[in-house]
């Protein structure tokens, strides 16, 4: 009787290690698939060359302070290096202006229009308002029936729920965050120049 206990006991504990293998195994290999889902720019939603050698992600808030107060330090490091793309992830920390501000850059992205509407977006020191919206739309030369029916179409919502799965899954917690390569980092690691993102790229893509 004994000897059966044994037995059921190291039946038992082999299976908890197999199953804890397996889901490592399944972590490991999900978050590989989110990482490189987030280098993939939907709807044109990057800076620099499409072919660029090296890119950036970047998980922003429009309404976020410190993602504007970056936003110069990025285009001088697009400036400098015309062999960088930062790929734009948008990660709605302040909930419903944010979530609005995202579908505006996203629906106007659906029209190439993206880099136009992410740069006037970062100038904002208030949310856009509903009569902002359309006054953006129209000065980018954009079909506003189409743009608007966009802002609330299910690409664009999928889109932002891959990118908050993403965020969840890689434990990033705050915006602006920044991953290159495999590595990802935050404001905690401090505010970074241009240097210090050179820095990175040269350690993982090499000069």
């Amino acid at each position: 009787m004994i000897r059966d206990k044994k037995k059921l006991l190291l039946i038992g504990l082999y299976g908890l290690v197999i199953l804890l293998a397996s889901y490592a195994g399944y972590r490991a290999y999900a978050v590989q698939s989110m990482t490189q889902a987030m280098y993939v720019a939907e709807f044109g939603q990057f800076d620099g060359p499409e072919d660029a050698d090296k890119v950036i992600v970047e998980f922003l808030d429009y309404r976020c302070s410190y993602c504007r107060i970056i936003y110069p330090v990025v285009q001088e490091l697009l400036e400098r290096n015309p062999d960088v793309k930062v790929v734009y992830r948008h990660y709605p920390v302040f909930l419903r202006p944010s979530i609005i501000e995202a579908e505006v850059a996203l629906a106007a992205g659906m029209q190439g229009k993206f880099r136009d509407a992410h740069d006037d977006l970062m100038q904002r020191e208030e949310p856009i308002t509903d009569r902002e919206i359309d006054d953006l739309a129209r000065n980018l030369g954009l079909d506003i029936e189409k743009f608007r029916t966009d802002m609330k179409g299910p690409e664009i919502g999928y889109l932002l729920l891959q990118t908050i799965d993403a965020v969840e899954m890689l434990g990033i917690g705050s915006t602006p965050s920044f991953m290159i390569g495999d590595r990802i980092f935050t404001l905690e690691d401090g505010m970074p120049d241009v240097e210090a993102f050179e820095k990175i790229l040269a350690e993982e893509y090499g000069s």
